[in-house]
């Protein structure tokens, strides 16, 4: 087992746990982890992860299926593990630029309006390497703001072909401001000044989200001309703009950069 994962973790205590003074359980109800599915484009796992300690308040049973661990005996350090160990160096620098960004750029009131994503490789139970897509997003703040408990979902989008593993994007969830494609090894401040990349929403009309949403889930274009009452013409004709409008060559390459601009939940 790779010891590089300490970095990771001594990021997470130095900069939240050794402010979060006490330790409170987050209770999951059954709600909450049919909201959770629904964040996950493929086959994943979530898991509630306690900032004060560390701990998992709650794993989701699919963490079996993937990484061969039981979910009631799994740890943190078991799930970054599974990390090449040249992602691992890229984690720690993400980690600190996720800190950056929620605890210096944004507003107590802010904290819960994000999601950081991301994505990184593993090997699984099989050796296989596989591109999971990482979202993460505070839950909960203590008394004094800093934060207590985040959500964050892995989901396998290994069928992507997506290439790089090295940007960070922070998505409003109520269709504020994003920042797409961070880069962990430039200036924070600069690349939040100035965004260079704008949202898939501002450029993809409303029936052209539908159908990539249909795309995503890997439905041709008769599926989706049945179910949104269009015409097979006029579904080839939303998927040749939608590939135009977002420069994409294929559909898989629109839907990775769908998931990282937080059009595809």
């Amino acid at each position: 087992m790779p010891q590089d994962y300490d970095g990771v973790v001594t990021i997470w205590k130095r900069k939240y746990s050794d402010k979060v003074s006490h330790y409170t359980p987050y209770k999951v109800t059954q709600q909450f982890e049919r909201f959770a599915k629904l964040f996950a484009p493929g086959d994943s796992y979530f898991y509630i992860l306690n900032l004060h300690d560390l701990s998992l308040d709650y794993i989701s049973e699919s963490v079996e299926r993937i990484l061969n661990v039981a979910h009631k005996e799994v740890s943190i350090r078991e799930l970054l593990a599974v990390a090449l160990p040249e992602e691992l160096k890229k984690l720690e620098k993400k980690e600190i630029l996720i800190h950056q960004f929620f605890n210096t750029y944004l507003t107590k009131e802010e904290l819960t309006a994000y999601k950081a994503i991301h994505c990184y490789r593993i090997k699984d139970k099989n050796d296989n390497l596989r591109t999971m897509l990482l979202q993460t997003m505070v839950l909960t703040q203590d008394d004094n703001d800093n934060i207590q408990h985040v959500l964050t979902i892995h989901s396998d989008v290994s069928h992507l072909k997506i290439m790089s593993t090295s940007k960070v994007s922070f998505i409003h969830l109520n269709n504020g401001t994003s920042f797409y494609n961070l880069n962990p090894n430039k200036p924070f401040e600069v690349q939040i000044k100035s965004p260079s990349e704008t949202s898939l929403y501002d450029a993809l009309t409303k029936r052209e989200q539908e159908v990539v949403h249909y795309l995503a889930q890997g439905y041709d274009a008769n599926y989706i001309a049945e179910h949104l009452f269009l015409s097979i013409h006029t579904v080839r004709t939303h998927r040749k703009n939608i590939l135009r409008k977002t420069k994409c060559s294929n559909v898989a390459e629109l839907v990775a950069q769908c998931l990282m601009s937080g059009l595809i939940l």
